[in-house]
């Protein structure tokens, strides 16, 4: 999901902690806050990520992409209101299970 892309899907991503600890700061250009999260190379990550639907009934996703996209390249983006591409993204996590969303 992009940030503002659907009106009837809400996300939350959670970071688990780490060994570098957080930092957090205000973004203006999205008014939300944003969360570092340090960690050293080769540390696992974990993360959980969250999708509520706002739909009367489920929906079923049969494949999820994430984008992880480096700061920099994103805050062009969103003031450019151009939205996220797979060319913007230094990594792609995919799954293709089929996940029912409530």
């Amino acid at each position: 999901l992009r940030l503002g892309i659907s009106s009837f899907l809400e996300t939350d991503l959670i970071v688990e902690s780490t060994s570098g600890g957080r930092s957090s700061m205000l973004l203006n250009f999205v008014r939300k806050k944003f969360v570092k999260n340090f960690c050293n190379v080769g540390e696992a990550v974990n993360i959980l990520l969250a999708i509520r639907c706002n739909l009367p009934n489920p929906i079923v996703v049969d494949k999820l992409q994430i984008f992880l996209v480096p700061f920099t390249k994103y805050e062009e983006l969103f003031h450019n209101r151009e939205p996220v591409s797979a060319g913007d993204a230094m990594e792609i996590l995919e799954s293709e299970a089929n996940v029912t969303v409530q």
